[in-house]
């Protein structure tokens, strides 16, 4: 199991200082572009800007704006592009890359759980409808 270690340089980060965190992992929807470009502001006028984007190359983020990167986005989504950028900012790779998982399901909050994080608001919503729907089949006697 991998857990992210405590980073000193992460007190210093300007999206601590009473910034909502969901502005940094926006969902798609109207207004998207707006959100993106408020988050990566943030990060712009960060002191710590560099060690964020190498963190999130390091554990191999997917989703997300770090260090004014928005992962979830374009180019990003493909892991050679990732792999690339981690090659240029001379980042090694801490996560075994077989232990992969899709955010946005029920697998993907139950492995932000095991990993000790809290779940991503599409894991979240993902988690929140499975167990929706299960106790819905349990009511109508369809599951034990």
């Amino acid at each position: 199991m991998f857990a992210v270690p405590y980073q000193p340089w992460r007190d210093e980060a300007a999206c601590r200082s009473g910034v909502d965190p969901e502005l940094f992992f926006p969902v798609f929807e109207a207004g998207l572009k707006l959100t993106v470009r408020r988050a990566k502001a943030i990060c712009q006028a960060c002191p710590v800007q560099s060690e964020c984007l190498d963190e999130a190359l390091a554990v191999d983020e997917k989703f997300g704006i770090f260090g004014g990167v928005h992962f979830g986005q374009g180019a990003l989504r493909r892991k050679g592009v990732r792999d690339a950028l981690r090659r240029e900012r001379g980042v090694e790779l801490r996560v075994d890359p077989e232990d992969d998982f899709e955010h946005g399901t029920e697998a993907g909050a139950k492995r932000h759980s095991r990993l000790g994080e809290k779940a991503c608001p599409e894991c979240s919503r993902a988690a929140y409808w499975a167990r929706v729907r299960r106790d819905e089949i349990r009511a109508a006697g369809e599951l034990g």
